[in-house]
């Protein structure tokens, strides 16, 4: 999927403000997520692609759905969710795990 300039440049807006909801230094983001500020920077120019699997990495360091930084969409959690969200996003080892899991076969 290629993102049209528009769609980058909302797709950036989410993910320069969602550090700061969460209470992050974008230095913190830069580092969490593995996305350096050049990076970040050439995506804003359009120097660079942003690719899906940017996105999708993003995403996941930052605990919210592709479906949010790509169109706004949000999901209503209940409580119990949310707290799981905020768990998982304060154990980084579990979250690894957890995204790992995800590409074994169920029989496995």
């Amino acid at each position: 999927m290629e993102f049209t300039n528009e769609q980058v440049r909302e797709i950036l807006t989410r993910i320069e403000t969602e550090p700061e909801k969460q209470g992050k230094t974008k230095t913190q983001f830069y580092k969490e997520s593995g996305v350096s500020s050049s990076s970040f920077s050439q995506w804003n120019t359009g120097a660079r692609k942003l690719s899906m699997s940017s996105v999708q990495k993003i995403a996941s360091c930052l605990g919210v759905s592709i479906d949010y930084l790509v169109n706004g969409e949000t999901v209503d959690m209940d409580e119990d969710s949310l707290e799981i969200r905020e768990y998982l996003r304060q154990q980084p080892e579990i979250r690894i795990l957890f995204h790992a899991s995800k590409g074994v076969p169920a029989s496995e």
